[in-house]
């Protein structure tokens, strides 16, 4: 009897652990949760049930800039960790509201960090801490010291 109980009592313990272990990243500052998702994604699921499905490719990123492009604005991004060189440009459909793009001029100049997926088509999603501005597309690689910069041509060989 005082077995069982025990084997309950355990059983249950184990239970609202995990279940609070579960929870804790969703109570963290933002930053702190930003760097939990992308080092939780790059641990992968080997040996889960979820091992069946494609890990997404979340990256942490920092807004350098929100600029006025063509038809919507023009986004760029720092991956953390990476050199300069690894600035990568993506352009907002125009239907993005204004207090969005507001938002995201803010997020540039405080250097929140925001996680950046981007999909097999190349259509990227931006999350901040309060939305998620989807239908992104890349432009270009950016160097910080040339505006449009292009890898030169390869010489003869």
């Amino acid at each position: 009897m005082i077995v069982d109980l025990l084997l309950v009592a355990a059983v249950a313990f184990g239970v609202i652990t995990l279940a609070a272990i579960g929870f804790v990243p969703l109570l963290l500052p933002w930053p702190q949760r930003v760097r939990w998702t992308v080092a939780a994604q790059a641990m992968g699921d080997s040996g889960s049930a979820l091992a069946a499905f494609p890990i997404p490719a979340l990256r942490e990123v920092v807004l350098v800039s929100v600029d006025d492009g063509v038809d919507g604005p023009d986004l760029t991004v720092h991956e953390r960790g990476r050199g300069d060189e690894n600035r990568r440009i993506f352009h907002a459909p125009s239907t993005i509201p204004t207090e969005v793009i507001v938002m995201l001029s803010e997020w540039s100049v405080l250097r929140t960090p925001m996680l950046l997926y981007v999909d097999e088509s190349g259509i990227a999603s931006l999350t901040g801490p309060a939305a998620t501005v989807t239908g992104l597309r890349g432009l270009a690689n950016k160097r910080s010291d040339v505006p449009s910069w292009t890898p030169p041509p390869e010489g003869p060989r």
